[in-house]
């Protein structure tokens, strides 16, 4: 099984992966962020080393549907402000 984690390096994605790679699933991430800082602080340089990484906006709905037509299906997506949201609206950018 094949699973693409969309934030996968943020706070919350990074654990997602780890959680993945510890039950021998492959894993595809995409992530506006290049740096897999985070990810290096809960996996292991082999672990990390099975992670196939994509570095581009979960607003490139493009990207996004080839990444799921042809590398896995999607898990997780961190891309809402969660306090700037008022009931019946939605709001794009980060937690926080």
């Amino acid at each position: 099984m094949r699973v693409l984690v969309t934030g996968g390096q943020g706070c919350i994605g990074a654990w997602i992966v780890k959680q993945l790679l510890d039950q021998s699933i492959e894993v595809v991430t995409y992530d506006l962020n290049p740096d897999p800082n985070r990810l290096a602080l809960v996996a292991s340089r082999k672990e990390m080393s099975r992670i196939e990484f994509h570095i581009g906006s979960i607003e490139d709905t493009h990207h996004v549907k080839k990444l799921v037509r042809d590398r896995g299906n999607p898990h997780c997506a961190s891309c809402w402000r969660v306090n700037s949201v008022l009931p019946g609206q939605s709001g794009k950018g980060s937690i926080g």
